[in-house]
């Protein structure tokens, strides 16, 4: 007789009658597993609400990862990271044409020097610390803060993600200043955090910034 097909399915706080429950540990808190035997039990643990958000929110601890958008960016769809290992953002767009938007940037951090937690509402997540940033115009860089030659050094970051309960949506903004992105160009829109610098930002409209509630390091 053939062996029927198993599936398994992570569920918080749900009763499966006829699936058979274990239990996993590992570096996530201790979760219940179902597993799923033959279609007719899959169909019936098909019907389960399966929260995308709890799904998320298990991967995710005290960071952020996704994309987000606002006039800041020029509209364009633009990636972020936000952990204790790496702050990043990225902006640009290319149409099917391979025509790209008003300007390209990607911004690494070279170091973290500070990160903080908190979480009473609003939940944030504030990084600071030095970073790479690499502006293209017109096919042309027209900026690279690596310090390098003439380039300008690395600059001061200001990352903050705000974690929001839904239907709002999660927050990632970023706060700087450079020699090209400051008050004085038009591109900028104006930071209420470093004087002088420009803000990149937005509602997170795909992935999370996630605080974990009463999780300490």
């Amino acid at each position: 007789m053939a062996k029927e097909a198993t599936t398994e399915i992570k569920v918080k706080g749900m009763t499966c009658g006829s699936c058979v429950v274990s239990s996993r540990g590992g570096r996530d808190p201790p979760a219940l597993w179902y597993r799923v035997v033959g279609n007719q039990t899959l169909k019936q643990a098909s019907n389960l609400n399966l929260e995308k958000e709890d799904l998320n929110h298990e991967r995710l601890k005290d960071e952020g990862v996704g994309m987000y958008t606002d006039s800041s960016v020029a509209s364009q769809a633009s990636t972020f990271t936000l952990n204790r290992s790496k702050v990043s953002c990225g902006v640009g767009t290319v149409d099917a044409a391979g025509n790209f938007g008003p300007f390209e940037m990607l911004m690494l951090s070279l170091s973290i020097d500070s990160y903080t937690v908190d979480r009473k509402v609003p939940r944030t997540i504030t990084a600071t610390g030095q970073m790479r940033s690499i502006t293209r115009v017109s096919g042309v860089i027209v900026e690279d803060t690596d310090g390098t030659g003439t380039n300008p050094p690395p600059h001061h970051y200001v990352a903050i993600g705000v974690d929001k309960d839904s239907p709002q949506k999660d927050r990632f903004d970023i706060h700087f200043r450079t020699p090209f992105w400051n008050t004085t160009n038009p591109l900028c829109t104006a930071s209420t955090v470093v004087q002088g610098g420009c803000r990149f930002g937005g509602d997170v409209f795909l992935g999370n910034v996630v605080v974990s509630p009463g999780q300490t390091f």
